[in-house]
């Protein structure tokens, strides 16, 4: 009879202490489980671009809404808000209204990123209406790409949210949406 490898023995043993029938946390393929982080680039070139970053931890939800630094201008932080117990309103206004793990999907129709054969490819663009994103559920990471949002037939969904986080980000600067 063959002796266990003792590597194997411990690796076992290892998983099986720390594995347990009770979930201490949601699936994170749930459609109720929470986004832990979620980052946000849209740009409606040449007129604007902007930057959003939500983050939830155990100190609580924080957003920072921003524009990029961008030939010789400096970084203008527009809304941050937290860290918080809970989601600023317009953080929940926007996941209410908007499926960002969806629409991060490895094959999301309209996006302009898709997988062939375990290959990622996105179309690049420049000049135009895009938002890039990335959104986290505990270990489980989605990216993906929007481009020509400007054009009939884009996506709708994806529009909607890149106009959302402009508009946020134009009446943070007392602009009118």
């Amino acid at each position: 009879m063959r002796r266990a490898a003792p590597g194997l023995l411990i690796c076992a043993a290892f998983w099986l202490g720390c594995s347990s029938s009770e979930t201490t946390s949601p699936d994170p393929q749930s459609t109720t489980a929470p986004i832990h982080r979620f980052l946000l680039y849209a740009r409606n070139w040449p007129v604007e671009e902007v930057e959003l970053a939500l983050v939830r931890d155990t100190g609580g939800s924080t957003v920072t809404l921003f524009r990029p630094a961008r030939d010789g201008r400096p970084r203008v932080v527009l809304d941050s808000i937290g860290p918080s117990p809970t989601d600023a309103e317009e953080v929940r206004v926007m996941l209410e209204s908007f499926d960002v793990w969806a629409l991060n999907e490895a094959n999301a129709p309209g996006a302009a990123c898709r997988s062939v054969d375990g290959q990622r490819s996105c179309a690049i663009t420049s000049n135009d209406y895009s938002i890039v994103m990335q959104v986290e559920r505990g270990w489980d990471v989605r990216v993906q790409r929007y481009t020509g949002l400007e054009r009939a037939g884009a996506s709708a969904p994806a529009r909607a949210l890149g106009d959302y986080v402009l508009a946020w980000a134009r009446r943070r600067e007392g602009r009118t949406p």
